[in-house]
Formats: C-alpha cells, structure tokens, sequence
C-alpha cells in the first residue's frame, strides 16, 4: 500500500505498531506492515520516529513538488532491499 499525505498541514507520526496521520479534526491509523511506500505531496510534517520506523521497516519516503515531480526520497541506507516484514 502506498500511504498519500497530500493535504497541506496533515501530520504523520508513529503510533505503536501504526503510523497516525493527523489532519485538524480528522485522524487515521495504518499498520506499518501495510505500508510499502510513503508519498509527500505539500506542506506536512513528519516526525522523527516516523521517519525511523519508515527505514527500519524498509519503507521508502518519497516528497512531491506541487506539479508531482519528485524532488526528493528517504529510504534504507544498504545495498538491496531488506525484507523486514
């Protein structure tokens, strides 16, 4: 599953086992095992621990311009894919 932030202010963190996104009044859990991929698109904020579990669970992060051109990605830093799930 590709997890999308796509809405300007939302907020992703880690919860336990899940990641928590937050955006005012609105809030969901997905399990990490679920996640295979996590899309940036506009002004979010990501915690430090999300970031962490992201990597050590070998979720690949990647941020979008407006015009969803990437600029950017976040992944584990060995060579070849760890399977950790």
């Amino acid at each position: 599953m590709q997890l999308v932030i796509n809405t300007y202010g939302a907020y992703l963190r880690k919860q336990g086992d899940c990641f928590l996104v937050k955006n005012e009044d609105k809030t969901f859990e997905v399990s990490l095992r679920k996640v295979d991929s996590i899309l940036i698109t506009t002004g979010a904020y990501l915690s430090t621990d999300a970031i962490k579990a992201a990597i050590d669970h070998n979720i690949e992060i990647l941020f979008m311009d407006e015009f969803g051109e990437p600029y950017g990605r976040l992944w584990h830093p060995k060579l070849g894919r760890v399977n950790t799930k």
